[in-house]
């Protein structure tokens, strides 16, 4: 089985890879704090998504908690544009082909 930190690797490889390949520069913020916030807003959306309707309310108040202390913690001047993603694959290069191949991801070739 492939694991998590094994996916994340082979996606941060090859991208990358293929951004090297445009003469284009990049680093990756790996900090533990940081991915498990990131990684707890997605939940919440997952949550959002799946909920049942009379907890619908409620899922979405925590979302919006999180989306606020999200905003309120980045710096001036900085973004974060993303989208969860769902494969049915674990395949980091297959996974990579698809992300650089849709246009909401084209950031990553620029």
């Amino acid at each position: 089985l492939t694991t998590k930190k094994q996916i994340q690797e082979g996606l941060y490889t090859a991208i990358k890879i293929h951004r090297t390949g445009k003469n284009l520069l990049t680093t990756w913020n790996r900090e533990p704090a940081l991915i498990a916030f990131l990684e707890k807003g997605l939940q919440l959306v997952y949550d959002v998504d799946t909920a049942a309707s009379r907890y619908q309310d409620f899922a979405v108040a925590r979302l919006q908690d999180w989306r606020q202390l999200f905003f309120s913690r980045t710096p001036a001047m900085h973004r974060l544009m993303g989208v969860p993603v769902h494969f049915n694959t674990s395949d980091p290069q297959e996974i990579a082909q698809t992300l650089l191949a849709k246009p909401c991801f084209a950031f990553l070739s620029e």
